[in-house]
């Protein structure tokens, strides 16, 4: 409850304080309320209004390292949440190839695998969870990546 508390006071603000929303309505063509999108969709993805997340999320125009990724694995999050795999594949791994950073990538390709094993897609699963096995042999997401691989192999 605080949680959403925090969430719901950052979104509409409090105390003569801005919040996304006022940032976005009065300031959305710059960088501030472009950043104010993004921080609205996560803040909306953390409250569980996913469909909210989404619309925000698209309207965020980044090209960061990090940011750009975190903001389709968002919006790939909230589609996962709403039961929709296919369309949370589709911008896990456009996260995923955002930028071949050690952080993001590997975070956003075992996600895309999960998605595509929950999507039926095995073979493209495999092909993920290989990609992050081979490329990204550090990361923590390694041993979840093995489990997930050997899952869609043998459904392949």
């Amino acid at each position: 409850t605080s949680k959403d508390s925090l969430f719901t006071l950052a979104l509409n603000g409090g105390n003569g304080q801005y919040g996304f929303e006022e940032i976005i309505s009065k300031y959305g063509g710059t960088d501030a309320g472009n950043l104010a999108r993004y921080y609205a969709g996560i803040a909306y993805l953390q409250t569980g209004n996913f469909d909210q997340a989404i619309t925000y999320l698209k309207e965020f125009k980044g090209d960061d390292e990090i940011l750009t990724p975190q903001a389709k694995g968002g919006i790939g999050d909230a589609y996962a949440a709403n039961g929709n795999h296919a369309e949370a594949f589709n911008f896990y791994k456009q996260a995923a190839s955002f930028d071949n950073n050690d952080y993001t990538a590997p975070r956003y390709l075992l996600k895309a695998g999960m998605s595509a094993i929950q999507a039926g897609n095995y073979g493209e699963a495999v092909k993920l969870l290989t990609d992050l096995k081979e490329n990204y042999p550090d990361a923590p997401e390694l041993q979840k990546a093995e489990i997930f691989l050997g899952q869609a192999q043998a459904m392949q």
